[in-house]
């Protein structure tokens, strides 16, 4: 009966959540994501561009690997290419870029830019015999590189870096006037030394780019095209005994201030599709999230997950399907949810991976159904289903552990309205939704219950919705 109070709450498809197209999504990330701010390259032009980011490519691993070039001549080239993969990859402003369009002042700037950096590669050992008596073409030619240089800053990183910029120069301006020195004089020495030295623009931030970070990004891209990166990353699993993904990594870069990140794992799914961010306002119900570590340490080393996981696959193969997702999205769209779900597991040989399966199949629509019940202000129903999600996984997953279970009893107990073990497993962490002001109390009654069974103390904070990890553009 527990079962099917589970699966009653909600069977339709997760479409009736507002997770939008994958359109939706795309133009979401590129109002408030800088690296899905760029142009959009298809057919022909889009050939030329991969073209010209494989010779560059091939232009590094040349220079880093058997060239043997002044490093003013291997820094000022890097620039010089960066500069025109900056300006045809990234518009001015975002939302201003149309397919295979680059306008016209972008031409000319990109042209004028690598050109300033190229023209420094050629006549090298010209301006270098004569020092800081450079010509007035020499100090145009280095006015407009630093310029250009500045823009394509402002394009891909932001607004902040070239205002440090221009604070240092100002004051290099400042400083020199203020000595008395004519402006020609002083706006000689200043190019001179950011533009044509290693004390400016191409100083060491640029000479690391341009050999280690240039060859580590070549070869991780190595690394992925030819899957061989996939290869390690299965030889990680096998040696940590656990296959664990990368849901922390995605809460960590992916998260949004005041929303749930929703994650949909499907293998066949882009980075656009399979992540939709979902209102968690816990202020407008008066609501804390209030999480505990248990200090229970996480046991993974004797393969328990794996072996987990290895059921859920020979499951998969048994039914004839490439993953349970697919399972479980066959039955919420069944007439008869729980008759398709006695048929399935029906189907599977013994009493563990019926168990396993069960707890799969269920989680999956506990999730898209407590996403509903929050949007619509049910915290009674997000409550339950928190606690059948943590029953599931205590009973048919049996991934939970003593501190886990006291902690989540405990805080249903003491007025939470559903808690769960979060992670995963074998040790770990418990979140809880209560009022608000009282994750303290609940958090304490944990503490003295542990204290009572001779636990370690536990850890707690209330978590909020907070924005991932970012450096400020």
């Amino acid at each position: 009966m527990a079962e099917k109070d589970n699966m009653k709450v909600n069977t339709s498809p997760v479409a009736d959540v507002e997770t939008g197209t994958a359109e939706d999504v795309e133009a979401i990330m590129k109002k408030y994501d800088r690296e899905s701010n760029t142009r959009i390259w298809e057919g022909t032009p889009k050939q030329v561009i991969r073209f010209l980011l494989a010779a560059f490519s091939v232009l590094m691993l040349y220079m880093n690997l058997f060239a043997n070039w002044d490093e003013r001549v291997r820094r000022s080239l890097f620039v010089g290419f960066v500069i025109i993969l900056s300006f045809l990859v990234y518009p001015m402003k975002k939302g201003s870029s149309k397919k295979n369009s680059v306008p016209i002042y972008d031409i000319i700037l990109m042209v004028l830019g690598a050109g300033a950096y190229f023209y420094f590669v050629f006549n090298f050992k010209t301006i270098i015999g004569h020092a800081t008596r450079i010509s007035q073409t020499e100090v145009i030619v280095g006015v407009i590189g630093i310029l250009i240089l500045a823009e394509t800053c402002r394009r891909v990183v932001g607004i902040p870096i070239l205002c440090v910029a221009t604070f240092f120069v100002g004051y290099a301006f400042y400083n020199g006037l203020g000595q008395g020195r004519a402006f020609a004089v002083v706006l000689k020495s200043i190019v001179y030394n950011l533009f044509y030295t290693t004390s400016g623009v191409i100083g060491t931030p640029i000479g690391v780019c341009s050999t280690y970070i240039a060859l580590f990004i070549l070869f991780g891209a190595f690394l992925e095209a030819t899957g061989i990166s996939e290869f390690f990353i299965q030889a990680a699993n096998s040696i940590a005994g656990a296959s664990t993904g990368g849901l922390d990594q995605s809460a960590s870069m992916r998260c949004t201030e005041g929303h749930a990140l929703l994650l949909d794992c499907r293998p066949e799914l882009t980075p656009l599709e399979n992540v939709s961010q979902q209102a968690f306002d816990l202020d407008k119900y008066g609501l804390e999230l209030l999480v505990v570590d248990t200090q229970a340490p996480h046991q993974l080393n004797d393969g328990q997950y794996a072996q987990r996981r290895a059921t859920c696959e020979k499951a998969a193969e048994i039914l004839g399907v490439a993953n349970l997702r697919v399972t479980a999205d066959g039955i919420a769209k069944a007439d008869d949810p729980f008759q398709a779900l006695k048929e399935t597991l029906d189907a599977l040989p013994d009493v563990t991976m019926k168990k396993r399966v069960r707890h799969v199949v269920t989680e999956i629509e506990r999730v898209r159904s407590f996403v509903r019940a929050f949007a619509q202000g049910d915290i009674e129903a997000a409550g339950r289903l928190f606690n059948a999600s943590h029953d599931s996984l205590a009973a048919d997953y049996e991934v939970t552990v003593p501190e886990l279970d006291v902690a989540v009893d405990v805080a249903r107990k003491n007025g939470a309205y559903g808690a769960r073990m979060t992670g995963g497993g074998f040790g770990g962490s418990i979140i809880a939704l209560v009022d608000k002001g009282r994750s303290q109390e609940v958090a304490q009654k944990i503490a003295d219950e542990f204290e009572a069974r001779g636990f370690h103390a536990p850890r707690a904070l209330p978590a909020v919705a907070a924005p991932s990890a970012s450096r400020e553009a």
